[in-house]
């Protein structure tokens, strides 16, 4: 069984340095980028392409929300 590392960007869009994360994968096996933009209508390009989460949750900077939803 091969080992994967899942890579999840909280992000409110896309990624200011996107280029810097592509170089860190370029060349790399064994990752799975997942995406979870607070604006669930943004479009994302470069690496987070096609990567957005289907279920989407409201969130707040600095609040629990999301520890309540891994709880779930």
């Amino acid at each position: 069984m091969t080992k994967t590392i899942a890579f999840l960007f909280l992000t409110k869009g896309n990624l200011v340095h996107d280029n810097i994360w592509a170089s860190y994968f370029k060349g790399k096996k064994n990752y799975t980028i997942y995406c979870h933009p607070s604006n669930k209508h943004v479009e994302l390009y470069g690496i987070l392409k096609g990567k957005k989460i289907k279920q989407h949750f409201e969130t707040t900077w600095g609040h629990t929300a999301l520890a309540h939803q891994a709880l779930l």
